[in-house]
């Protein structure tokens, strides 16, 4: 734009001198927070739409105002269904599944005991011994991520 402002047709260099201050006014706004790079975007594309459409012609900014809307519309679109798949998570949705897994085990840990009184240890010892490596495996992750958590929160 900037460029343009110093073009030999006067018509031409007046539509970018005017084009070219609405940009100075917004200023550069990628450095912004989200919500008010957003906010000044819009205020900037609603300005830049006020301007004659034959002096946006005449500097060939049509394309790029069409490209900024939907690039806006595209990135409003997205905020959007972050918002509404953020609202829609069930809040306590993996402690009550885990309760589910645990009450299930538990069970699990009850019928084998039972069967192991009534028919005796040596058809199930196979089943214990993969079922306790696998305990003893799930302990020592959670171990190591509760040394992890512990080391990360000292840091802080």
């Amino acid at each position: 734009m900037k460029a343009m402002t110093a073009h030999p047709t006067d018509q031409v260099r007046q539509a970018a001198i005017e084009t070219k201050t609405l940009f100075d006014k917004y200023g550069d706004p990628t450095t912004l927070p989200q919500t008010e790079e957003n906010g000044i975007l819009h205020n900037l594309l609603q300005d830049l739409k006020a301007i004659d459409s034959s002096k946006l012609t005449s500097l060939a900014f049509d394309a790029w105002l069409t490209n900024l809307e939907t690039c806006e519309t595209a990135f409003l679109s997205a905020v959007s269904q972050r918002t509404e798949e953020t609202a829609a998570r069930q809040v306590g949705i993996v402690k009550e599944i885990r309760q589910t897994a645990d009450n299930a085990y538990r069970s699990l840990v009850e019928l084998v005991n039972a069967l192991t009184v009534v028919n005796g240890e040596a058809p199930y010892a196979t089943f214990i011994d993969h079922v306790n490596a696998i305990i003893d495996r799930q302990k020592t992750v959670l171990k190591a991520r509760q040394t992890n958590a512990k080391k990360k929160g000292g840091r802080r």
